[in-house]
């Protein structure tokens, strides 16, 4: 059996790293979050990390006893007109913690993808609605695939890192 929740674990323990009460996904997502934190700083982000959502003055309020929280906020980009964003990274595989396929996932590329940025949409409604920050999915499917939000957003670090270049004489 596998740790936390009890489920089989296959000779290849795709379970435990697929289960989201192992903690190993927690794990997985370190590196991710990393990387797009250096690119956001890279490009000029003050960085906040790890941000209750009770902290950040949305419109809708967050109870302080609310113990979710946005792992990466970037300050001052000028992307989406200023606002902060506020950054989830995560990880989609095309497979379940059973081993499984994802319906779909076969035919249509970046089908994991889709649902993870659904999924953060549907835990994070105050950010998805707030006009005071932009809830930025940064999702990247196992295998190497990125969405199309994490890609567009790398590409528009590059942009603002490019613009802070002298012009050639």
């Amino acid at each position: 059996n596998a740790p936390g929740c009890g489920g089989l674990a296959d000779s290849r323990g795709d379970h435990r790293a697929a289960c989201p009460t192992s903690g190993l996904l927690r794990l997985r997502a370190g590196p991710v979050e990393a990387a797009f934190g250096w690119a956001l700083r890279e490009a000029g982000a003050r960085m906040r990390e790890n941000v209750p959502l009770w902290s950040m003055g949305l419109e809708r309020p967050v109870p302080a006893h609310d113990h979710r929280a946005i792992e990466l906020v970037a300050l001052g980009l000028p992307l989406y007109h200023g606002l902060p964003l506020a950054c989830d990274a995560t990880l989609a595989s095309p497979l379940h913690a059973n081993g499984e396929a994802r319906p779909r996932a076969a035919e249509h590329t970046g089908e994991a993808l889709a649902r993870r940025e659904d999924d953060k949409l549907e835990r994070y409604p105050e950010l998805a609605a707030s006009a005071r920050a932009r809830l930025v999915v940064l999702a990247g499917e196992v295998g190497g695939r990125w969405s199309a939000t994490a890609a567009w957003l790398l590409k528009r670090l590059a942009a603002a890192k490019a613009a802070e270049a002298p012009r050639p004489l």
